[in-house]
């Protein structure tokens, strides 16, 4: 489960977590919510990044959300813990 993954990450407040193929955004709200970290979730459909950004609204937490390929996509060196 989600809880159990995350629990083996180790997540320290303030972390930036990468979440490839975050779909409707579950894994990432509840890391943001419950271990205070900020997550950028990348999924290749428009439907379920849509479905997220939906989900993120009167959210208080740190998630963003993109269509993207993470086989094409790149990230400065840094930019995730």
């Amino acid at each position: 489960t989600t809880k159990e993954f995350v629990s083996k990450l180790d997540l320290k407040p303030g972390q930036k977590v990468l979440d490839v193929g975050c779909g409707i955004g579950g894994g990432d709200f509840y890391m943001a919510e419950n271990f205070d970290v900020e997550v950028t979730g990348i999924d290749l459909s428009v439907n379920m990044v849509s479905f997220a950004l939906e989900r993120a609204i009167g959210r208080k937490c740190s998630v963003e959300f993109e269509v993207a390929d993470c086989t094409k996509k790149a990230y400065p060196d840094g930019t995730f813990d």
